[in-house]
């Protein structure tokens, strides 16, 4: 059984997968302009009449927004493509055409996670962070928090009990 199971799997590895699949990085692009792997595009956003990318230095981190027709840290903008999500620039003489990064899912507890600038509305929604831990603040900060919760529960308590009276008088008054 364990013999056909393992000539299934190596059967289906040696299968050529789709050049279509949504899964593998876009296509080369065709013509005078190049893929970088010096530069990033990180986000697109229009302000006004005016479209500005922004676009990452990879050696660098660096990050910085260019008006399209403007250069910026010796990066020139020539134009942004909304349907491809991608922009044309130009940085050292050389055009370069560059895809909008898409956002990164890691694991929990994952050492890092990037993530694009929102350009549309089917970005998904950026989780929030856990709140920080009280144990690591000072004595004073833990027993400022400690008395809020306190007031929260009683406050709490006591509206839940005057609730509860109300539809006792209530369903007292329904009965007669």
């Amino acid at each position: 059984m364990l013999a056909v199971a393992m000539a299934g799997v190596a059967g289906a590895s040696a299968q050529e997968l789709p050049r279509n699949s949504p899964f593998l990085p876009p296509a080369a692009v065709s013509g005078s302009a190049a893929v970088s792997s010096k530069y990033q595009l990180s986000g697109m956003i229009v302000k006004g009449k005016d479209t500005l990318i922004s676009v990452t230095r990879l050696s660098d981190k660096q990050s910085f927004w260019i008006p399209i027709g403007s250069t910026v840290n010796d990066v020139t903008a020539i134009s942004y493509n909304a349907d491809l999500d991608q922009a044309t620039v130009r940085a050292n003489g050389e055009t370069l055409t560059l895809p909008l990064s898409k956002p990164v899912v890691q694991a929990p507890g994952a050492v890092s996670a990037s993530a694009a600038t929102v350009a549309s509305a089917e970005a998904a929604p950026v989780p929030t962070p856990p709140l920080p831990s009280l144990a690591s603040a000072p004595p004073e900060v833990q027993e400022r928090e400690a008395r809020m919760l306190v007031t929260d529960l009683l406050e709490i308590g006591q509206q839940q009990r005057k609730a509860y009276e109300e539809a006792q008088k209530k369903a007292a008054a329904d009965k007669k």
